[in-house]
């Protein structure tokens, strides 16, 4: 999934997802929790991954494997699944060309899974933070003030849940209508 004008939002992956093969070493690759390859994605908000993701000859990263040519927002997002690869990151694994297009906000990453929220990116916007956190209501509440506050402008958000002693989860039954969580 993801190549042009997509939207991704509310979602999450919990299984394990590895590439391998030789080609992934030479072509525009990605292998991520969300999505593998961003080539022309507008949006990925309110997501969260807590399964390993392996790239054996790729880019690598807990919600996108690498991003090329677009402007590209990711928002309100979180990882927590461990990364393996050569080239990975908590957030994003790296990027091809146009990566100067890609905004982060609002999105945290386990700071023992990688040194990187972006990978091999310039700049590095996602906050590496403990699991402490964000299994915390802290963490929850942070999640759900930003969707209130305007850091998206559209509708249609799931709020965040916050489960005791456990990572935040998508509540599909309270949706940010603009104005009020509707249930």
């Amino acid at each position: 999934m993801g190549y042009r004008n997509t939207y991704i939002k509310n979602c999450y992956n919990a299984g394990e997802i590895v590439g391998t093969g030789s080609k992934l070493s030479t072509d525009n690759c990605g292998i991520g929790g969300i999505i593998g390859l961003g080539y022309s994605i507008q949006s990925i908000e309110n997501c969260y991954n807590t399964g390993k993701v392996t790239a054996l000859n790729s880019f690598a990263g807990g919600i996108m494997g690498a991003f090329s040519w677009s402007t590209t927002i990711i928002k309100n997002c979180y990882n927590v699944g461990e990364i393996t690869a050569a080239k990975g990151g908590g957030l994003i694994g790296g990027g091809y060309s146009g990566c100067s297009l890609l905004t982060v906000e609002g999105c945290y990453y386990l700071e023992k899974i990688t040194g990187w929220g972006v990978g091999t990116l310039s700049t590095d916007s996602a906050t590496a933070t403990s699991e402490s956190f964000i299994k915390s209501n802290d963490m929850v509440t942070s999640l759900n003030t930003y969707i209130q506050e305007g850091g998206t402008n559209t509708t249609d958000y799931c709020a965040w849940s916050y489960n005791k002693g456990n990572y935040p989860t998508l509540n599909y039954k309270n949706i940010w209508n603009g104005e009020d969580w509707e249930e």
